[in-house]
């Protein structure tokens, strides 16, 4: 069994708060100086912080990034130094001492960056990570970091100004129920006629957009009251920047503190520094910790209220005499040899032996009196989950008398379960947790969780259609790592070449070819089909020969393959012009030979060419007629005529015919020669037309009377 030793308040934090400040060097460069203060007793190795740190730059006028300075509004800090703030304070009696908790160290960071003069200055701001800490004041942990902030104005810019900075903070650990009394002003303040202090309310760093936000203060606090006490308030004298009070209540409290700079009354610069305040008894160390009634044997023991009021500590678990383990852990961590009663002893020491502090208590650890089991069955599987049947079973107490539960846990989610007897539908975890809990204060149970794979098949039912002009292609759209150790049969098998592992295979089908691989785990059973199409990059797009000079071309035979197409028209040897879209109109120069290009964009197939060629002839196409109109039977009120053409010249492709007359009747023949039976005394206008499959088209008009 092991025994975790947990403070109640953690101060876990890493950053605390810090200062930026500011030096003008002359011709419009100034140097940045960033202090960080970070905890040291929550992080003991070594500085926490990178290298470079960056600081980012706003107009004050409209609190929009500055862009034109730095990299993009950034300017690049260096860590140039680091040390440990040691408190210079002194307390009542001979045993006061500065506890381990309010250990502080600091990071020094400096960098140049040129300013010009602006309207209304610059504000600058600095972003850090993590500050994770309970903090009274706030009444709340936050894991959002301090944003540290200076402001140069206008005058600093035009009058070359460096802002002051803040006195080394040499007082943070404040005694209970004793004034305080400290110097927080700035030094090297000659550049100013002024300086005037306040406290403010320092950012959280949770946007980067500005303005920033500021911390809540709990109810009960404000800026007139930031330790609590309504009788005797903290304060800062706006003129000497001296910090009086008196704390009436533990713990840690965020105070901050800005400098206001000025010249013949304006504004000349403005500084904020932001830092802990430890509050705690000053009487020597305090050894104080609780226990709960018993713990279950195996189970985390959380020991709570741990006092932090000591330099070290050391802890018994046994006798003292005979100590079963011993640790000089703040927090140790305890192997308990089995159930039974045990005594914990722990010895907080100060800076003298009057002033250590010894508590011991007693630990009892109690046996499992309840052991859950299961029994799980998959019932269905499909592509988008997987369905289980769970029975919990218990030793020694029945169920039906604890208050239990179960958790199953799957893929960052979880079902709740209060009945012995489910069925649960999920949607396709890998692996499930299934952990049981009893309730039940008073009832010590095992409660391991159990981790089940489940043996889902994921991309079940896969299938996707692939184009190839020949070759060899790779079907490994459809893997998932988690199928891995399945196993996995691919058909039809005399088209596989190759494969990298199982589950994705080369192939090399020389007609159109599906491919099914089924993928069988202990619970469910998979597919993935592949309809692999062959395309032939010999495949004609335009006839061997057309009329020119122009022709409006058919769409391509593999038109659904690409996003468009570009028609490049050569003749001679030269391309002679392009043209952009699915079926466009081509010119060509003159008759004779020539060649397109069809150059596919975005083309979904694979191993094809980046285009494709063909050679056709351009025919001069000309043609005469040579009409005949007899009349081949007349009756009083009709005549049957018949129209035939005797057509002569030259064309590419077969001929159709067709006639058109009257109110838009239409006859259509493959052959030149028309037969029909027209009302007598009515002139009719007829048109004539040939077509051909390769864009050739002539027309002929002509009027027929029947009377006559």
């Amino acid at each position: 069994m092991v025994l975790c030793l947990n403070p109640l308040t953690l101060l876990g934090g890493v950053m605390i708060g810090g200062e930026v400040n500011f030096k003008c060097l002359g011709d419009n460069e100034f140097e940045i100086r960033m202090v960080v203060f970070w905890d040291c007793y929550q992080f003991t190795i070594g500085d926490p912080l990178p290298p470079r740190k960056s600081i980012k730059v706003f107009h004050n006028k409209d609190l929009e990034p500055a862009l034109d300075i730095g990299e993009n509004g950034e300017v690049q800090l260096t860590k140039v130094g680091e040390g440990e703030l040691v408190d210079q304070g002194t307390g009542p009696g001979d045993c006061y001492f500065v506890p381990k908790k309010a250990c502080k160290s600091y990071s020094v960071y400096r960098g140049r960056v040129n300013l010009d003069f602006v309207e209304g200055g610059y504000y600058l701001a600095s972003r850090l990570s993590s500050r994770q800490v309970y903090i009274d004041n706030i009444g709340r942990a936050t894991p959002n970091g301090p944003i540290l902030t200076t402001y140069i104005p206008e005058v600093a810019l035009s009058q070359c100004l460096s802002s002051s900075s803040f006195r080394q903070l040499e007082e943070f650990y404040f005694c209970l129920n004793e004034p305080i009394d400290f110097d927080h002003s700035v030094t090297n303040a000659e550049d100013y006629d002024s300086v005037r202090y306040e406290f403010f309310l320092p950012y959280l760093n949770s946007t980067s957009i500005l303005p920033y936000r500021k911390v809540r203060l709990e109810h009960g606090f404000s800026l007139n009251n930031l330790l609590g006490n309504r009788a005797d308030p903290l304060r800062i004298d706006p003129k000497t920047g001296r910090i009086t009070g008196v704390p009436d209540k533990r713990g840690v409290y965020l105070i901050g503190v800005t400098a206001n700079f000025y010249v013949d009354g304006d504004l000349a610069g403005k500084i904020y520094r932001d830092f802990y305040m430890h509050v705690d008894g000053c009487d020597g160390a305090e050894a104080d910790f609780e226990l709960d009634d018993f713990y279950c044997l195996d189970t985390l023991i959380n020991i709570s209220e741990i006092s932090e009021v000591f330099r070290e500590s050391r802890w018994v678990l046994g006798d003292m005499d005979d100590p079963i383990q011993t640790s000089r852990a703040d927090r140790p961590d305890f192997l308990i040899p089995g159930p039974g009663e045990y005594s914990i002893t722990r010895i907080a020491y100060g800076p003298g032996e009057h002033c250590h502090d010894t508590v011991q208590q007693n630990i009892v650890i109690r046996d499992d009196e309840v052991g859950i089991h299961y029994d799980l069955d998959w019932t269905d599987c499909t592509k988008d989950d997987i369905r289980l049947s769970l029975t919990a079973k218990s030793t020694g107490i029945p169920l039906g008398e604890l208050d239990f539960e179960m958790i199953i846990w799957f893929d960052y989610q979880y079902a709740r379960v209060y009945d012995t007897s489910t069925s649960v539908t999920l949607p396709l975890p890998e692996e499930i947790y299934i952990k049981p809990f009893v309730n039940d204060r008073d009832v010590c149970a095992d409660v391991d969780y159990i981790r089940v794979a489940t043996g889902a098949i994921f991309n079940n039912e896969f299938e996707v259609e692939y184009y190839s002009c020949g070759g060899e292609l790779e079907l490994n759209e459809h893997f998932d790592p988690r199928n891995r150790d399945f196993d996995v049969r691919w058909e039809p098998e005399d088209a596989i070449v190759g494969s990298t592992e199982k589950h994705i295979i080369t192939v090399n089908p020389d007609t159109f070819t599906t491919f099914v691989a089924t993928v069988t785990s202990d619970n469910c059973v998979g597919k993935f089909t592949y309809h692999v199409n062959i395309l032939d990059p010999d495949t004609e797009f335009l006839p061997d020969s057309v009329c020119g000079p122009k022709v409006q071309v058919d769409p391509p035979p593999f038109k659904d393959l690409a996003s468009n197409f570009q028609w490049q028209i050569f003749q001679g040897g030269t391309m002679i012009g392009s043209r952009v879209g699915l079926n466009p109109e081509l010119s060509f120069i003159r008759h004779g030979e020539a060649q397109v290009r069809l150059v596919p964009r975005n083309m979904e197939a694979q191993n094809c060419p980046e285009y494709f060629e063909q050679d056709l002839y351009v025919v001069d196409p000309y043609l005469i007629w040579n009409l005949d109109k007899s009349i081949t039977d007349r009756t009083r009120d009709s005549i049957e005529l018949v129209i035939q053409a005797f057509p002569e010249g030259q064309y590419a492709g077969t001929p159709k015919y067709t006639l058109k007359y009257g109110d838009g009747e239409l006859l259509e023949n493959d052959k030149p020669t028309f037969k029909l039976t027209l009302p007598r005394h009515k002139e009719y206008d007829f048109l004539i037309i040939m077509e051909t499959e390769k864009a050739c088209s002539f027309e002929k008009e002509f009027t027929f009377k029947p009377n006559k």
